[in-house]
């Protein structure tokens, strides 16, 4: 359930070996005492008692941390006395808590929980869980990450520094979704028009996945236009409604005379008996249009718009009525965002006056989204007039079916890239216009993928006609911090069609690659230098890339004891492959020990294109050597009259040295 870094295991065993080799040098160099330690870490766990969570709800979720603490070594003085709880304390403690399947019904609305220092015991961390209406009963699990930070080991005197650790561990519990009843109206419609007397009827659907029995729907009417049989309310018994089963209920309603044809909301409770027994009830909510006097008939519709296109919607209603109309609209209305009036989910055309029996040609403008399918969309036509009374009224609603007009197609063929990382390359492909139409001023807009940058993310194709093809190419640079491997790239026509709308087409989804990044330089030496002398050592840099520099500005930086009096080169082209030898004058300072020695070299150089890059710094070693004269003992300067006694210090001084050397790492961070 849980996950600890190994290797740092191996490390702070290492690392306590280390000490234990330093402690028993300074026993034998200045019989001291041994030193004693505490060591150990927590032992953490998370676990959830209670995870059961209903459809529908959100719930506040107890997780149990808890540490009980881990020993290794325990206290052996008195002045390590109670460390073990220091070791065993998580500090600065952090939970977090998401869903483990990213498709789980469940959402955690809590973010990180702090816990502070966590000794050895349990701990509570309240973590926000909600799940939607339609979840699906089951057992889910979420991930736990819980990050803190302990000292490991303790030492006695005379080492006093902690050796302090980070962690963070994951662990899994899991939450059950549990079966509930849920209801929805599915559907309401009423026969009464205005003015007049009918049924309302209300069909209600278990869409839960646990039964109800005994149900009884109540309807209420907020508005004093509609009534069941004089009252607000009116009740009827629904019995057993199974998961996924409907039911629909029929009561008597009247809508007032003078209304204007419009939706009347209605409230619903559904009171029933859950799989327990236990009494609940559920709220719901619908309306109903009443019905009009006056009818119509569609006799005829199309449209010009296609996929991602705008044109004319046409359509043709005759007014089935036996009476003639006044100002008579027609609107238009679409409930799918995929079809619109110029951006508009409606549109209204003026008619005027409407004979009995008489047809009207309609048009109106029509768009259709770039994510519009091509099958049939429905849009209702609701006739408004004026009646004979001189009221005004509105007509049920006509459904028309729209179906989009054959798309414009094009297509993106030859995509090919040559990236690198870390490097500039280019994308290139050909666009064709597969028709049916023309395509005018006509721009490819590529959307790079992260870590891939261009200047230019629009490429002008022009004019298109039906069948016609175009190159295009993209210059771009792939970041240092990209990945080699596959990418996907995301192209987009933008042009206008031959209304002048202008339209964008569906995404083209092109795959290329980027290569592993690759040095700019080759850079190697095989230079040496004495001790305490100076002189020229050569460096040989090779062009690595595909293509030829110029103006290569060379820099050399040393560190001591080595220095540089003439720190600066220039090569003034360096083909593909080509190498260049480069002089230096370097110092070795007398003092230096005899091995190699690092140099770095930085370069700046301007690419075929005119850009001026600076590169990443190159390392070199630069071999020195013993000078002529002297030794290693020639650098201790030994007190006249110590004798054999200044070769003993001066051992006991370096193993000294290196005893704290080794005990410097004890406190060391990973």
């Amino acid at each position: 359930m849980s996950s600890r870094d190994g290797p740092s295991h191996v490390a702070r065993l290492s690392r306590l070996l280390l000490v234990a080799v330093m402690i028993g040098s300074l026993v034998a160099a200045a019989s001291a005492p041994a030193a004693a330690f505490v060591r150990g870490e927590p032992d953490i766990d998370v676990t959830l008692s209670d995870g059961t969570l209903q459809p529908g709800t959100e719930r506040t979720v107890q997780l149990t941390v808890s540490n009980s603490g881990d020993i290794d070594l325990g206290a052996t003085s008195q002045e390590l006395a109670g460390k073990e709880a220091v070791v065993t304390t998580a500090r600065g403690t952090l939970v977090r808590a998401e869903p483990a399947d990213e498709s789980a019904p469940v959402e955690v609305e809590t973010g990180e929980v702090a816990l502070g220092s966590v000794p050895e015991g349990v701990r509570s961390a309240p973590f926000r869980l909600s799940v939607p209406e339609d979840a699906e009963p089951g057992t889910y699990e979420l991930d736990i990450e819980v990050e803190y930070d302990y000292y490991d080991l303790i030492p006695g005197s005379p080492i006093n520094q902690y050796s302090d650790e980070h962690t963070t561990e994951e662990y899994t519990v899991e939450v059950t979704v549990e079966e509930a009843a849920r209801f929805e109206v599915v559907d309401a419609t009423t026969t009464a028009p205005v003015g007049g007397g009918g049924d309302v009827s209300v069909t209600v659907a278990n869409v839960g996945a646990e039964a109800a029995s005994d149900a009884t729907l109540t309807l209420e009417s907020p508005n004093a236009a509609l009534r069941f049989d004089g009252s607000p309310t009116a009740e009827a018994f629904v019995g057993e409604l199974a998961p996924g089963e409907r039911r629909n209920v029929t009561v008597g309603a009247r809508v007032a005379d003078g209304n204007t044809l419009r939706s009347l909301s209605l409230r619903g409770t559904l009171a029933y008996e859950n799989a327990d027994g236990d009494p609940l009830q559920s709220s719901l909510s619908t309306a109903v249009i009443p019905r009009s006097e006056q009818t119509f008939a569609l006799t005829d519709a199309g449209t010009t718009a296609a996929v991602g296109d705008s044109g004319r919607l046409t359509v043709a209603l005759t007014n089935t009525g036996d009476r003639a109309l006044e100002d008579a609209t027609v609107q238009f209305d679409s409930s799918n965002a995929a079809l619109t009036f110029g951006g508009s989910p409606s549109a209204r055309t003026f008619v005027g006056d409407w004979g009995p029996g008489e047809t009207r040609t309609l048009t109106v403008e029509t768009r259709f989204s770039s994510a519009a399918e091509e099958r049939s969309y429905a849009v209702d036509t609701t006739v408004s007039y004026t009646s004979a009374a001189g009221r005004s009224q509105r007509s049920d609603p006509v459904s028309v079916g729209v179906t989009p007009a054959a798309e414009q197609e094009f297509e993106l063929s030859d995509h090919a890239t040559s990236l690198r990382v870390g490097s500039e390359g280019q994308l290139t492909g050909t666009i064709t216009n597969e028709g049916p139409g023309p395509a005018e001023n006509a721009v490819l807009v590529l959307d790079p993928p992260a870590n891939v940058a261009t200047a230019e993310t629009e490429y002008a194709v022009g004019d298109l006609a039906a069948g016609e093809s175009v190159d295009v190419r993209y210059d771009v640079d792939v970041s240092s911090e990209a990945r080699a491997g596959p990418r996907q790239f995301t192209y987009r026509l933008r042009y206008e069609d031959a209304d002048g709308e202008t339209v964008t087409s569906d995404p083209f989804y092109a795959r290329g690659t980027i290569d592993d990044r690759r040095d700019t330089f080759d850079v190697s030496a095989n230079a040496s230098l004495a001790a305490g002398s100076t002189g020229t050592v050569e460096i040989d840099v090779t062009n690595e890339g595909d293509e030829p520099l110029t103006s290569v500005s060379a820099k050399l930086f040393t560190d001591s004891p080595l220095s540089a009096s003439d720190d600066e080169a220039f090569i003034e082209r360096l083909d593909s492959g080509e190498t260049e030898t480069l002089t230096f004058r370097l110092s070795a300072g007398g003092g230096a020990l005899a091995k190699p020695y690092p140099v770095s070299l930085d370069f700046q150089y301007t690419e075929p294109d005119g850009d001026t890059k600076i590169s990443d710094s190159y390392q070199v070693g630069i071999d020195v050597t013993e000078s002529s004269g002297g030794g290693l003992l020639s650098t201790f300067q030994v007190p006249g009259g110590l004798g054999g006694a200044g070769l003993g210090l001066g051992v006991v001084l370096t193993l000294g040295g290196l005893a704290a050397a080794g005990l410097g790492l004890v406190g060391r961070r990973e």
